[in-house]
């Protein structure tokens, strides 16, 4: 899953494809979700 995420990220706006335009809010939606999974996550695990 991360791997994908790092290469959605470095992709540029104008190598994107039109058909693809459609999924950016979906994988925007995945990247935020899993960020923010991780980040509270990361915040219990560091807890005394």
């Amino acid at each position: 899953m991360l791997e994908c995420i790092v290469l959605f990220l470095r992709l540029n706006k104008q190598d994107i494809q039109i058909s693809h335009k459609n999924k950016l809010v979906s994988v925007e939606k995945h990247i935020s979700f899993f960020l923010s999974v991780n980040w509270a996550w990361s915040r219990t695990s560091s807890s005394p």
